[in-house]
């Protein structure tokens, strides 16, 4: 799904938070390229994923980083290292 599905269907996610979310790693959606074009394609997966966090974001005042560790724990997922260098 693109961007745009992926903001309509996670209620009050914007533009700015998917993109900060794929900048530091917490999601990472598929890039192809379609002649000139690069698009990018989220999973059920990832929006299952951002979904959570994004609970936790908004209904606990959660930091990002610690939103989504503990929607990868709660969805089960292997965890990804969120500690940036």
């Amino acid at each position: 799904m693109t961007p745009k599905d992926v903001i309509e269907k996670a209620p009050g996610l914007t533009r700015d938070q998917l993109s900060y979310f794929v900048k530091m790693g917490y999601v990472k959606p598929k890039k192809y390229t379609r002649g000139k074009n690069e698009y990018t394609e989220y999973s059920e997966n990832d929006l299952l994923v951002i979904e959570k966090a994004l609970y936790y974001i908004q209904t606990f005042d959660t930091k990002p980083k610690s939103a989504f560790e503990k929607a990868f724990v709660e969805l089960r997922q292997p965890e990804r290292n969120f500690n940036r260098k």
